[in-house]
């Protein structure tokens, strides 16, 4: 055996040793899509990763998280003019109507940014779901 080996079983073999536990601090956007005009119409939610943070421990990663709310919160203040006037450029009911109904199924105003620690990145991630079909 060489040093490192060595010294890799010695820290291994210690009372207070812990497997490394690592956590990403992932960033979704979550989109309200139209579903279909059914029962007056319906919405479903979808969530796509944005980005990711590796940290080598999960206690690194929470001391991190909050901060990381701040931000998204500021973000999310920042883009919500931007989400009102794309519901505001929507045609009434009167003025358009889609093969679906007035508003285009599928249509999302954007979405908001949300922020979470995970053990696997990118596994709330559900963005490439099939759409749901109306019961």
């Amino acid at each position: 055996m060489n040093f490192l080996e060595d010294l890799a079983e010695m820290i291994r073999n210690h009372n207070e040793f812990k497997e490394a536990e690592p956590r990403f601090v992932s960033i979704y956007r979550r989109c309200q899509h139209f579903g279909g005009p059914e029962e007056g119409g319906w919405w479903y939610s979808r969530d796509s990763l944005e980005g990711s943070i590796p940290f080598p421990t999960k206690e690194d990663a929470e001391k991190w998280l909050e901060e990381a709310k701040r931000q998204v919160e500021k973000q999310n203040e920042i883009d919500a003019p931007k989400r009102h006037r794309a519901m505001a450029n929507l045609p009434d009911e009167e003025n358009a109507y889609y093969d679906e109904g007035f508003i285009p199924t599928g249509w999302t105003d954007g979405g908001e940014l949300w922020v979470t620690i995970e053990e696997v990145r990118g596994a709330s991630d559900d963005s490439r779901e099939p759409r749901p079909h109306y019961e």
